[in-house]
């Protein structure tokens, strides 16, 4: 039991930078902040074959890990787990402080297996550059997980925000969940299955130039539940959004603008682009938006 401590600077070689746990049936964590500790998988916490984890009112800062786990890892590598997991209240941030190699799954949470596992009340926050995933939860052994009330957030693309893969499943559940990309950048989600496996996930991502997105930078999972392998058929879907640059429209960074003399509309989610008659639209080479008029 770990109850109001600061938890600074440490680290570790291999695993857990702050407190390394293996074969521990009970973690109890309260009231405890963990900021600036790294390692190689669990920058502040690595635990191994787990009965029973309950953290809440926790925060953890500019944690970091160089393969899984910036802030949390969890494995179980047994046939059957039956472990618990609980997160509740509990806050990650995870800034571009470092030119080290941050984790490329998981720089707040990698769950590897777990029996029951509920995340509620929670934020995840990432300020960084480097293609990865926030949270990611890989061959998942699951009886039960939901992810109730919990706000993920990057003000980077090219940042998975959940990444979920799962073999075994009775039941996972999403709800009021709420995604955040920059402004401009959309959210892509997508979701293949096959026999003995489920993956769906959701992404920030920038359209390249020439191409355009209206979507919305914004996403809430109100009820998303029960997901349970079944289907035998291979099926995909991915919501990639990036539209073809319309004529007379300059296509950058997932924006979109007229050129001058031109004026656009938007109709289901495409820009339709008419030219104007002199002088009433913009005429100069800094247009803004595609509906800008004199």
């Amino acid at each position: 039991f770990i109850y109001s401590c600061h938890v600074y600077g440490n680290q570790a070689f291999h695993q857990g930078g702050a407190f390394c746990f293996i074969n521990v049936k009970y973690i109890h964590m309260i009231k405890v902040k963990f900021k600036m500790n790294q390692a190689g998988s669990g920058g502040s916490l690595a635990i191994s074959l787990p009965q029973s984890v309950a953290i809440s009112n926790t925060l953890f800062l500019q944690n970091v890990a160089f393969e899984q786990g910036g802030s949390i890892y969890i494995e179980s590598f047994q046939d059957e787990v039956k472990s618990t997991i609980k997160f509740s209240t509990v806050s990650f941030l995870v800034a571009e402080t470092t030119k080290k190699k941050i984790a490329q799954t998981g720089i707040a949470i990698s769950v590897v297996n777990a029996g029951k596992c509920i995340i509620q009340y929670a934020h995840f926050r990432a300020d960084l550059m480097h293609r990865t995933s926030i949270m990611s939860i890989a061959k998942l052994k699951v009886s039960y997980m939901l992810l109730n009330l919990v706000d993920f957030r990057s003000l980077f693309p090219d940042v998975y925000l959940l990444d979920v893969s799962i073999t075994q499943a009775q039941s996972f559940g999403l709800q009021t969940v709420t995604f955040h990309c920059p402004i401009y950048i959309h959210i892509e989600d997508g979701l293949l299955a096959h026999s003995k496996k489920v993956d769906f996930w959701y992404k920030c991502v920038q359209c390249k130039d020439k191409f355009y997105s209206l979507a919305c930078n914004k996403m809430s999972i109100v009820n998303m539940y029960k997901i349970i392998i079944e289907d035998k058929n291979k099926r995909g879907r991915s919501s990639s959004k990036c539209r073809q640059c319309p004529f007379h429209t300059l296509c950058k960074n997932g924006k979109i603008q007229s050129l001058p003399g031109y004026w656009g509309y938007v109709v289901k989610d495409q820009v339709v682009v008419l030219q104007c008659p002199i002088e009433y639209c913009c005429q100069t080479g800094r247009c803004v938006g595609i509906d800008a008029c004199n």
